[in-house]
């Protein structure tokens, strides 16, 4: 979500207001929710006035409503009424009953007593390092809440009991005291208003959300972390502060390990297997049973607290509340127990196995992608070594060379490769990051240099050449060098946010050139375009962006094929030969494209339906030799 024209000071300056005038500010907040229920009162008010204005017109006053009138009232009522909210909660979790842990719901049921709070209703498991708590008002605006408590069963593996009660007494803290109906009435408006505005076509409402959402964000962001500060606080109160500090460096550094260790080694196998694991969650539980790597979990920690909060961020920074305990982050000791084996038991295997079945199912379309995709990386990597015994390469040809090697093998083994990219262009940044990255992982100081020139010719590699260079110099112990580096990186993130942001936002004013791609990546590009059904045609086009002009940026605009005949990704056969994948949902598409596709520069994917004809889309067209790909 977005701020809009609220900028950092602004609601620096909301929240200042908030607690110098609380009920103040809640009364703004409250008749900003207002405003958004009166607009559309007003519009459907207007559609009846003028609905009834036709019946007249048409068939006189004094004539009888028709049916085709009514069921057009009946239609708009059943939209307000959809916008308000009405309607049923499905989770997507496995619901837990209490006779399957019933130590945990007797801790649920007294911290609800502690904090005098409604009960929870539905405890529902889910499959990630997270928590949270809903009150889902199943008639809208006229209340009658069902209370839903989150636990993500990763995050009760690497909790202790008293670090995951924290985390229970944190999220049942929301139902706590007098502003628990309005939080939550706010942040169902946020997610109501948010998901109109994403899905809404209507001239007459969408103009008015483009205003009225990013101010009634900017004011219920505020709202948001306030209420985090007290649910941390009713927390620290039942559990101990240290507990639920704890549990939030806990997140933090398991979420690193998933995402650099255990995803990673993960996804590795998709070069020699077709079909995941089947018991890919179950696998997860055990490695975050794991203790962490101490010298990795160090440098986790302190990227972690290097995070600020953003004017849109709903929690606060993890420094900022562990401050607020005032704790001092620690790397989590080994579990005897973990919460998962103490309140789930002889239960949780079976639970585990309902995980595994849908890790599976849903992990499908990337893993065959990513298999398709290593197959081809390898068949192109023989022509490179054959082509290698009797011919030069193109700048072009050798930067993918190195590449392939480097994905398909180690890093290291390109090394020689990147050298002679270097060499033949010195200012080539993947050449400059390749090469500073082995020699740095190798402890050759020489590798310093080259990283320095890498985040300068390139913004993408200013976050990962930082935490580069703070690894070296925490290794040699050359504590002044790794303090500078994380001040780097502290700022190359915030940095790194503002420049993609306004690189990647694609809009009417912009002005786009044609790409002047190599023939040789454009078939490479051609190539893979071919492994997804779902692609109709493809636009490829330069951008010229106002940050940074001098490093490229090109646009690959994908037009949809409709194709009933296509498979869905959970009736892929698994044994089948052709190597392509379909996807049902075109965001999962541009994220897969993006993982696999080997291109030169910064690439921006997006899709429009074949039936779209936006202005954006026809200047596109217009530009000469944009049409890349077509079946």
């Amino acid at each position: 979500m977005t701020t809009g024209n609220f900028d950092r000071t602004q609601v620096e300056q909301l929240e200042q207001f908030a607690q110098q005038n609380p009920s103040g500010y809640k009364l703004r907040v409250a008749l900003l929710a207002v405003l958004g229920y009166a607009y559309i009162a007003t519009i459907a008010v207007l559609l009846l006035s003028l609905l009834w204005f036709l019946r007249n017109l048409i068939v006189g006053p004094g004539a009888s409503v028709s049916s085709d009138i009514t069921l057009m009232i009946f239609l708009i009522v059943v939209v307000v009424l959809g916008i308000a909210g009405v309607g049923i909660y499905n989770p997507t979790g496995v619901e837990i009953k209490r006779d399957q842990a019933p130590q945990l719901f007797i801790a649920i049921d007294e911290i609800c007593s502690k904090l005098n709070t409604p009960p929870v209703h539905r405890v529902i498991l889910e499959d990630n390092l997270n928590a949270g708590m809903l009150q889902f008002p199943r008639l809208g605006v006229l209340g009658w809440e069902e209370n839903f408590l989150f636990i993500g069963l990763p995050l009760m593996q690497v909790n202790s009991v008293d670090q995951l009660r924290s985390v229970l007494a944190h999220e049942i803290a929301h139902l706590a005291g007098s502003h628990s109906r309005f939080s939550n009435w706010i942040h169902h408006l946020r997610t109501i208003w948010s998901e109109h505005n994403k899905k809404s076509r209507s001239p007459l409402l969408t103009p008015f959300f483009k205003w009225y959402l990013p101010f009634f964000n900017a004011y219920t962001y505020v709202l948001s972390r306030a209420n985090e500060y007290e649910a941390d606080r009713h927390a620290g109160q039942i559990t101990g502060s240290e507990h639920d500090a704890q549990s939030l460096v806990n997140l933090y550094l398991y979420t690193y390990h998933l995402q650099r260790i255990f995803w990673r080694n993960i996804y590795a196998q998709a070069k020699d297997w077709r079909e995941p694991p089947k018991d890919l969650f179950t696998r997860m539980l055990q490695s975050l049973r794991q203790p962490l790597p101490t010298e990795k979990a160090q440098i986790w920690l302190d990227l972690a607290l290097t995070g600020q909060t953003d004017a849109d961020d709903t929690h606060p920074a993890l420094a900022e509340r562990l401050a607020a305990h005032n704790y001092i982050p620690q790397i989590p000791e080994p579990l005897t127990t973990t919460a998962a084996e103490y309140y789930l038991g002889s239960e949780l295997p079976a639970i585990a196995a309902k995980f595994d079945q849908r890790f599976q199912k849903s992990t499908i379309p990337l893993w065959q992608q990513l298999h398709a995709t290593a197959k081809q990386r390898a068949s192109r990597l023989e022509r490179f070594k054959t082509k290698a015994e009797t011919n030069s390469f193109s700048i072009d040809e050798l930067w993918l060379y190195a590449e392939l090697v480097g994905k398909l093998h180690q890093e290291k083994q390109a090394l020689q490769l990147w050298q002679n990219l270097l060499e033949r262009q010195p200012n080539h940044a993947h050449a400059n990051y390749h090469v500073g990255k082995i020699l740095l992982e190798q402890g050759d100081e020489a590798g310093v240099a080259l990283m320095e020139q890498a985040i300068a010719l390139s913004y993408h590699y200013a976050v990962s050449g930082s935490e580069l260079l703070l690894k070296f110099y925490r290794q040699l112990e050359q504590s002044d060098r790794a303090t500078y580096y994380l001040q780097q990186y502290k700022e190359q993130c915030q940095k790194f946010e503002i420049t993609a942001k306004a690189r990647l936002t694609i809009k009417e004013e912009d002005q786009f050139l044609p790409h002047q791609l190599s023939e040789f990546m454009q078939r490479q590009l051609h190539e893979h375009l071919a492994l997804y059904p779902e692609i109709a045609r493809a636009y490829l086009v330069q951008k010229q962006p106002q940050l940074l002009p001098e490093q490229p940026l090109y646009l690959l605009v994908l037009v949809r094929r409709i194709a009933r005949s296509l498979q869905s990704p959970q009736s892929t056969d698994l044994q089948s030969s052709d190597p392509r994948v379909s996807f049902d949902r075109y965001d999962q598409l541009v994220a897969i494209l993006s993982q696999t596709i080997d291109f030169p520069a910064e690439l921006k994917i997006e899709v429009l339906a074949e039936t779209q004809s936006q202005k954006l889309w026809q200047m596109i067209k217009r530009v000469d030799q944009s049409l890349l790909y077509r079946v």
